[in-house]
């Protein structure tokens, strides 16, 4: 999956269909790309991480970059966004429509693995998601 998405936030065609959060458009071939959740979690940590270098926050960093879209792999959300992106064109036929919630997930995870002091990162995933 290594590439799946471009720093400009488009695909780049070399994404693998395991884990997807979801597609990316069709490019120049007319072939959809589903970009890979777990290469996105991982790449997310790893750039908190570097950031957070400077406050001695990194593992925290990394912790809340993992955990942050874990509620994408639900079945929910992978139904709104192959709806919502014109992917599955019959999507529609098994939802509820409406935006689904992804941050909550990662949120409760953080909380349960980490008694106590992981209820701060709970507020930051919680926190970020719009």
């Amino acid at each position: 999956m290594a590439g799946c998405q471009k720093p400009e936030g488009g695909c780049d065609g070399s994404c693998s269909q395991s884990n997807s959060t979801g597609p990316c458009p069709p490019g120049g071939d007319g072939q959809w790309q589903l970009h890979g959740l777990d290469e996105h979690l991982r790449a997310v940590g790893e750039i908190a991480a570097g950031f957070a270098e400077e406050f001695a926050a990194s593992e925290w960093a990394r912790l809340a970059g993992l955990w942050h879209d874990l509620g994408k792999y639900s079945s929910a959300f992978q139904g709104y966004i192959r709806r919502e992106s014109g992917f599955d064109p019959e999507a529609h036929i098994e939802s509820s429509g409406g935006k689904v919630n992804h941050s909550s997930a990662g949120a409760l995870h953080a909380a349960a693995k980490l008694p106590g002091k992981g209820q701060l990162l709970a507020y930051l995933i919680a926190g970020r998601a719009r």
